[in-house]
């Protein structure tokens, strides 16, 4: 969450500021002095506040969750857009829209409902988003070419609406919050905005960082992908472990005592630092009362094997391993010679 905050900070301030000012009040001061001829009163105040918990030496004073810093983030972005003193540019893709003059009329007094979709729109490759009034719906509006103004599609009257567009006209309703206390104005398609204008831009990028934010995709995942995903993960620690765990060849073995057998291991120079690994951390387990198992595998081609014991004796002038617990009732079903296998499936628990 530090280094997020952090990195935030680096974006906002560019190199100069972020490395040359300590994390003290002169850096505060350096922003302010930045941005005083750019950002309004309110802005400074919500980017200074930012900035003190981000680099707070103290990590009770930063921000303890991403939802947190986004939040404020949000509130820095509004800060910078909320200029309702200057007009809002629509341009109607049909110019001869029979609604739009009543559409205009019912934003200008009752205010604009705006429902961002989270994905962009699949033509122009930009922020999609879908109007509302009270007795007026559109579909599909998106931004213009030069970023602008609002490009709007068909005004619908709610009498006119399908079944599902009235119940997406009564989501946004029901759900968003106008934006009042703006002035809407039509453009034709072909005029360019010279005047200074409400940062239409700022508000579809605001509300689609929201809307992403919170959309529901976005959402922790069911229990059920959760788990699924997690199956996976384990598998591949398991595969893992048994890529890793000691096996090595044998030659032949003997019964010595009634539980215990020596087998004689094919050492080379490859070999041999895995079997003293092996027995070395079998004898610490033995010291805690627990074992490493051993296995052989009576059929290759078969998951079948069988438990020979524990080893935490090596002769390795010999090559005798020794075995303990082995179990000498069945020692005609070991083969003479193959391959002992370290078990690992206490450690897949």
């Amino acid at each position: 969450m530090y280094s997020l905050s952090l990195s935030m900070i680096y974006a906002l301030l560019g190199h100069q500021l972020f490395y040359e000012i300590e994390n003290n009040e002169d850096r505060i001061n350096s922003v302010i002095d930045y941005y005083k001829d750019i950002l309004s009163v309110s802005s400074i105040d919500v980017l200074s506040e930012i900035i003190k918990k981000s680099s707070a030496l103290d990590p009770n004073e930063r921000y303890m969750g991403h939802s947190l810093l986004m939040d404020d983030l949000l509130k820095f972005i509004d800060s910078i857009i909320s200029e309702p003193e200057k007009p809002f540019f629509l341009k109607f893709i049909d110019e001869n829209d029979a609604n739009a003059v009543s559409f205009i009329q019912e934003i200008n007094e009752n205010g604009l409902y705006i429902s961002v979709n989270e994905r962009l729109h699949s033509e122009h490759n930009s922020i999609n988003a879908k109007l509302a009034s009270d007795n007026y719906y559109v579909f599909s509006s998106f931004l213009s070419y030069g970023r602008k103004s609002l490009m709007v599609g068909e005004v619908k009257q709610k009498e006119n609406l399908e079944v599902n567009e009235i119940k997406a006209h009564h989501w946004i309703l029901d759900n968003k919050t106008p934006l009042i206390d703006i002035t809407y104005n039509v453009m034709n398609k072909s005029q360019s905005v010279k005047t200074d204008h409400y940062d239409v831009q700022g508000l579809l990028e605001r509300l689609h960082l929201e809307e992403k934010a919170t959309a529901k995709r976005n959402l922790p995942r069911v229990p059920r992908q959760i788990l699924k995903d997690y199956l996976i993960l384990l598998e591949a620690e398991i595969s893992y472990l048994k890529s890793q765990a000691f096996s090595i060849n044998y030659s032949s073995f003997n019964v010595v005592s009634k539980n215990e057998a020596e087998f004689k291991l094919v050492i080379d120079v490859t070999t041999i630092d895995d079997v003293k690994s092996l027995v070395h951390r079998s004898r610490q387990l033995f010291r805690k009362g627990d074992t490493i198992t051993l296995f052989i595998k009576p059929n290759p081609k078969t998951d079948d094997k069988e438990q020979v014991g524990f080893s935490v004796d090596f002769n390795e002038e010999t090559s005798f391993l020794s075995v303990r617990e082995f179990p000498d009732t069945r020692k005609d079903e070991i083969p003479l010679k193959g391959t002992l296998y370290e078990d690992t499936s206490m450690m897949e628990i």
